[in-house]
């Protein structure tokens, strides 16, 4: 039987570190908060939890905010607006 790679090792680690963090979710609403919201959604990006669900909801705004939502929702779970 072989040994593990350390690539395995490696993955294992992270896998074991991910479950024992609690799996949190983060909701930021917003309305027209263009001037705010890419610092706070930096912010909480900053974090690197590893077990985080990350939302970013919009009520309709008109200031541009859902764009800068937008930069970011790669790494963010789901945006709407």
């Amino acid at each position: 039987m072989s040994t593990p790679t350390e690539s395995v090792i490696r993955l294992r680690a992270k896998v074991m570190t991910e479950l024992a963090w609690p799996r949190i979710a983060l909701v930021t609403a917003v309305f027209n908060s263009g001037k705010y919201i890419e610092q706070a959604t930096q912010s909480v990006l900053a974090q690197r939890y590893l077990n985080l669900d990350y939302f970013n909801v919009d009520g309709g705004s008109t200031d541009g905010t859902v764009e800068i939502i937008r930069k970011d929702e790669l790494q963010i779970s789901r945006h709407s607006g």
